[in-house]
């Protein structure tokens, strides 16, 4: 083999290095990429989350409201008076439904907030993946430009054994006297 063939494999060797560095980036900034998508997603669900457990509270608030009202019409059409027993009913009433829908509300903040934390172990995870695609990067660069050296030494040095220790031990004829 002749010198020119190993200083082309020495190109081949660093082209290599820098495509798998660029290959490492482009990942990296991929998985970065996805990550951000999936926060995004689970921020829109916590807001729904949100807004879900509202309207349910609110609609729990409302049936209440008929509930009472109905309680109220009940008491007045059989002669109770807003005072004693009756007075305690609607307000032990009120305080039940007001307790039930913000055990929803609760509900729903929960929720949220699970998501909101997943959303954010996600930013994470994409800010790790680019990392390490730089760093992946950096280490084919590296392994590459190794290779090359290697490759072009050997090329100007006149083969894969000029050089060598092997060689010339090999080649030395030994001493009989």
């Amino acid at each position: 083999m002749g010198a020119e063939t190993f200083l082309i494999a020495a190109a081949t060797s660093a082209m290599s290095g820098v495509l798998g560095a660029v290959q490492s980036i482009q990942q990296g900034r991929a998985a970065n990429e996805a990550a951000k998508f999936n926060a995004r997603v689970l921020d829109e669900r916590a807001a729904n989350e949100q807004a879900v457990a509202r309207q349910q509270a609110a609609d729990e608030r409302r049936r209440g409201s008929q509930v009472a009202a109905a309680l109220r019409a009940g008491l007045a059409g059989s002669g109770l008076a807003n005072a004693g027993t009756a007075l305690l009913l609607q307000g032990d009433l009120a305080s039940a439904v007001e307790l039930s829908a913000r055990r929803i509300e609760t509900g729903g903040e929960i929720r949220a907030r699970r998501s909101r934390q997943e959303g954010a172990v996600e930013r994470f995870r994409g800010r790790n993946a680019r990392r390490q695609g730089f760093m992946k990067a950096g280490a084919s660069l590296l392994s590459g430009a190794a290779r090359a050296g290697f490759g072009a030494a050997k090329g100007l040095k006149g083969g894969p054994d000029a050089g060598s220790p092997r060689k010339s031990i090999i080649s030395t004829p030994l001493n009989t006297a």
